[in-house]
C-alpha cells in the first residue's frame, strides 16, 4: 500500500505541476497562492475542530474511514463490496458513527483517500482541499474565457472569499460538494458557449452530478435544473424562435425550469410535494431547539403551508444573503461572516444602478439562472437551517456566485480608474 500511496501522490503532484505550467505568468501566482491557501484552510478546519469546537463531524468521518480500512485488512472482497454496494443493512455499519446516507457515501470516499494518504487525517485533508481547489479553478478558467472582463471578480469570488475557502476545504462534505458544483459550473459555461468538450470532461461531469446529488441533493435539485434549462434554451430553443423577446424568453425559462423542478420532485423523499413543506418546518424547529439561546433567524409563525412560506421568504432571502450583521455576531467566526455580509450589502447597493444593464445583457438568461438559483437556495437554506453558524457553512453552495455577480461591475470601475491614473 505504501507504493500505491507514493504513486498516487506522485501522479497528483505531476497533474498539479502540469496545470501550473500551462498558466500565464500572472495566473501562476494566483494558482499557487490559491492552492496553498486552500490547503492551509483544510488544515485549519481540523485545528478548529480540535481546539475550538467541542464536537464536529470531521473527525467522526475519519474514524469511520479507519473502521472501513480495518475491514480491508480482514477481507478485501468484503471491503470493496461495501464500498460499491453497502448501505445501513451491512454488518460493518455497526462500528460506524455516521449512518445517514450522505455521510456514509462521504465516509466511503474518505476511506479510499485515507488508504492512499498513509492513513493520515492531515494528508487526507490536503487531498480534499486540492480536489475542491481544482473544481474552483476549472470554473474560474471557463469563466474568464467567455467573460474576460470579469476575471478579477471571478478570481476573488471563486478563490479568495474567506468563509467560502474555509467551509469548502478539508475533511467535510462541502469540500467534495463544492468540487462537483464548481466543475459543473465550468462545464455548463462551456456548453452554453458551444465549446467542444472532451470525453474526459463528460465523464467528470457525470461523476460530478453523482457526487453533488449524493452529498448535497438540495444544491443539485436547484443547480442541475437551472443549468439544464439554460443550456436547452440558449443552444436549442431560442435560436429557432422567429423573433427575440426578452419578456417571453424570461417567462419561457421560468416555465421550463419550474416544470423540471416539479417533474423531479419525486426523485428524493424530502422533495415529495406531500411532505416537502413539513420537512422544511421540521428541520427549522429542530435547529431552533438545538440552538437554544444562540443566534438564529426568527420567522413569523412559520408553518407547513405555502402561504406561511411565501410570507417568510423575503426575510429568509435577506437573512440568507446578508446576515448575521456585526451587531448580531457573538463569536470570531460570526464576525468574519458579518464583515463579508457588510461587503455584500455595500456591493448590492452599488449594483442597483446596473439593474437595467443586466436586463439588456446578451447573457440575460445566464444571469437569470444564476440569480434564481441563488435566491431559491438562500431562501430554503435559511428557512430549514436558521442557525447562523450552520447557515454560514451551508451557503457556500451559492456564495461564490453571489460575490461574482456583485463584484463584476465594481471590479471594472476600479480597473478603469487605475488605467486612467496610469495614463495620466
Amino acid at each position: 500500500m505504501l507504493i500505491v500511496s507514493v504513486v498516487f501522490w506522485g501522479v497528483l503532484i505531476f497533474l498539479l505541476a502540469k496545470i501550473f505550467l500551462s498558466q500565464s505568468n500572472i495566473l501562476k501566482l494566483f494558482f499557487i497562492g490559491g492552492l496553498l491557501i486552500k490547503v492551509l484552510a483544510g488544515i485549519c478546519v481540523g485545528l478548529v475542530y480540535t481546539y475550538y469546537y467541542t464536537a464536529g463531524d470531521t473527525f467522526g468521518f475519519f474514524y469511520d474511514a479507519q473502521v472501513l480500512n480495518s475491514l480491508l485488512d480482514k477481507a478485501d472482497g468484503a471491503y470493496f463490496n461495501f464500498i460499491l454496494f453497502g448501505d445501513r443493512s451491512f454488518e460493518v455499519v455497526e462500528g460506524l458513527v455516521n449512518l445517514e446516507r450522505r455521510s456514509l457515501f462521504f465516509v466511503k470516499n474518505l476511506s479510499l483517500v485515507t488508504m492512499v494518504s498513509f492513513n493520515s487525517y492531515w494528508v487526507s485533508s490536503i487531498f480534499f482541499s486540492i480536489a475542491s481547489f481544482l473544481g474552483c479553478w476549472y470554473a474560474f478558467k471557463k469563466m474568464i474565457v467567455h467573460f474576460p472582463e470579469g476575471r478579477w471578480s471571478g478570481l476573488v469570488s471563486f478563490l479568495f472569499v474567506p468563509t467560502f475557502i474555509f467551509w469548502s476545504s478539508g475533511i467535510i462534505k462541502e469540500s467534495l460538494s463544492v468540487a462537483a458544483l464548481m466543475y459543473l459550473t465550468g462545464f455548463t459555461i462551456a456548453l452554453v458557449f458551444k465549446e467542444k468538450s472532451k470525453l474526459w470532461e463528460w465523464v467528470l461531469a457525470a461523476i460530478a452530478v453523482l457526487f453533488l446529488w449524493k452529498l448535497k441533493y438540495y444544491w443539485a435539485a436547484l443547480f442541475i435544473p437551472a443549468a439544464f434549462t439554460t443550456v436547452l434554451l440558449i443552444r436549442l430553443i431560442i435560436p429557432v424562435l422567429p423573433t427575440r423577446n426578452k419578456v417571453f424568453e424570461t417567462l419561457l425559462w421560468i416555465s421550463v425550469f419550474g416544470l423540471i423542478v416539479l417533474g423531479g420532485s419525486n426523485i428524493h423523499p424530502n422533495f415529495y410535494l406531500s411532505r416537502f413543506l413539513n420537512v422544511v418546518v421540521e428541520n427549522h424547529n429542530a435547529y431552533v431547539v438545538a440552538s437554544q439561546n444562540g443566534p438564529v433567524v426568527h420567522f413569523y409563525n412559520l408553518e407547513a403551508s405555502w402561504g406561511s412560506i411565501l410570507l417568510n421568504s423575503p426575510w429568509a432571502l435577506f437573512s440568507g444573503l446578508f446576515r448575521p450583521a456585526i451587531v448580531e455576531s457573538v463569536s470570531f467566526f460570526q464576525i468574519v461572516v458579518a464583515l463579508e455580509n457588510l461587503l455584500l450589502m455595500a456591493l448590492f447597493v452599488f449594483n442597483l444602478r446596473y439593474i437595467s444593464s443586466l436586463w439588456n445583457s446578451k447573457h440575460r438568461l445566464l444571469i437569470i439562472s444564476v440569480g434564481i438559483y441563488i435566491c431559491l437556495l438562500a431562501i430554503f437554506l435559511t428557512l430549514s437551517t436558521p442557525n447562523f453558524g450552520t447557515l454560514s457553512r451551508y451557503r457556500v453552495g451559492f456564495l461564490p456566485f453571489f460575490f461574482f455577480l456583485l463584484l463584476y461591475h465594481p471590479s471594472q470601475v476600479v480597473l478603469s480608474k487605475i488605467n486612467k491614473l496610469k495614463i495620466s
